[in-house]
């Protein structure tokens, strides 16, 4: 099985970095696990923003999709 955590630019908050490195360190003894970093997008509205980055979020993944938000 193969896995794809895939965020939007780095991961700025120690938090996020530790959370990444803690499942990845975890998982990788049963499944390939790969970070994926998305540059963020530049646009004038905040819905070009949206529409940007979900087509390179949807670009780069592979198989199953299940997106996670931070504010749940």
């Amino acid at each position: 099985m193969r896995y794809q955590i895939i965020t939007i630019g780095q991961l700025k908050r120690g938090f996020y970095q530790e959370g990444c490195q803690f499942y990845i360190d975890r998982l990788k003894n049963y499944a390939k696990l790969e970070l994926i970093q998305i540059k963020e997008a530049k646009a004038k509205t905040p819905e070009q923003v949206k529409d940007l980055e979900s087509a390179a979020l949807l670009g780069a993944a592979t198989g199953y999709v299940i997106a996670l938000d931070e504010k749940g």
